[in-house]
């Protein structure tokens, strides 16, 4: 039986009967994790980890939707580690998603270095001095580089990452260079980059890389508009969420 407690709320993903529990105090996922999960390319064998893991959300898709081998999901505030332990359990994916509730950089220490074959990571986009900060503690830890910078998420993602792994990342558009530096500073090659559109008419938001580890140089760009003019999902993001 799946424990509901106060302020939490259940979310059906609408795919293969996946559900997430979700707390209305604390951080909620976005469309941009769900972008990011559905845009990873796993199989039956794939050692993955998700790194900044909040209620599970990517780390149930991966495992869940897409048939990830393994799962490691990373969370460092123990509340959410245990939203995201209960969503693994309400789903029956104990077999596949394992939750940790740890800080990246102690979790890199005591991990084998290139144990994993995927790695993804949806992180907190703002700088501590960017604008007023969220009051919420636990939500401003998921949008603020307070417990985890991108330079120390890049580091310990290829640390971390087999050679030759890919590396996916979802960020702010306005932090775009910044990301390829840190990402060809750690051997992180961008090979894929999708900006994402919120409307046609809009700039991009957000950008998803696609990395691969001590991969030659050349990068793809795409793009992906989200929503129409009648605030409906375009078909090209319900072919992207819909997609197997």
């Amino acid at each position: 039986m799946t424990i509901i407690r106060e302020n939490e709320r259940i979310d059906d993903l609408q795919i293969n009967g996946l559900k997430l529990i979700q707390n209305a105090d604390l951080y909620c996922f976005t469309s941009d994790a769900v972008l990011l999960a559905n845009s990873v390319s796993v199989g039956p064998k794939t050692r993955a980890l998700d790194i900044g893991t909040g209620s599970g959300i990517i780390a149930v898709l991966l495992a869940g939707k897409k048939n990830a081998g393994s799962v490691t999901a990373v969370e460092i505030q123990p509340d959410m580690a245990d939203i995201a332990e209960r969503n693994v359990k309400m789903n029956n994916l104990d077999d596949k998603v394992t939750v940790v509730c740890d800080s990246l950089q102690h979790f890199a220490r005591v991990i084998t270095p290139e144990s994993f074959d995927v790695i993804v990571s949806n992180p907190p986009y703002k700088k501590p001095d960017a604008g007023e900060m969220d009051k919420n503690g636990s939500r401003a830890i998921c949008k603020y580089e307070l417990k985890l910078t991108l330079q120390e998420l890049v580091e310990n993602a290829a640390r971390l990452l087999k050679f030759g792994g890919r590396f996916y990342m979802v960020h702010r558009a306005d932090r775009l260079a910044e990301c390829v530096y840190e990402l060809k500073k750690n051997r992180l090659e961008p090979k894929t980059l999708t900006l994402v559109y919120p409307k046609a008419d809009k700039s991009p938001d957000t950008v998803i890389f696609d990395c691969v580890k001590g991969g030659a140089s050349g990068v793809k760009i795409k793009s992906l508009t989200v929503f129409d003019q009648n605030n409906e999902y375009t078909a090209q993001a319900k072919k992207l969420y819909s997609k197997e």
